[in-house]
């Protein structure tokens, strides 16, 4: 476990962040969970885009790139979406919903991830 933080806003996004790096880890991501708990956040590396086929919640997801700077953001996505292909993005930080909105992240941030 580490946590994600938004360096420019100087700003905590998640306290509790588990690192996804293997390809069937990004593959099944939260599938199966009942919710993300506040506080919570999952990073998926490699990692473009998403998708919510087989959510059962709302997700709030950063992109950002190898430098840790937010490349694009999605507010609630709902399950049975997808997100469009963040050009740069290596990584997607999956947070519960409102998690960016509490942090004022916003694109051309610069984020840490601390393992």
């Amino acid at each position: 476990m580490g946590f994600v933080r938004n360096e420019t806003k100087d700003s905590l996004v998640a306290s509790e962040a588990k690192f996804v790096t293997s390809w069937w880890g990004r593959l099944r991501g939260l599938l199966g969970e009942k919710e993300i708990c506040l506080g919570s956040a999952m990073v998926l590396s490699p990692c473009d885009s998403i998708h919510m086929f087989g959510m059962r919640f709302p997700l709030d997801v950063l992109f950002a790139d190898s430098d840790g700077v937010v490349v694009g953001l999605v507010e609630n996505i709902r399950p049975w979406r997808m997100t469009k292909r963040y050009r740069g993005a290596v990584c997607a930080v999956e947070l519960p919903v409102g998690a960016i909105a509490e942090s004022n992240t916003e694109r051309g941030d610069a984020l840490k991830f601390e393992r």
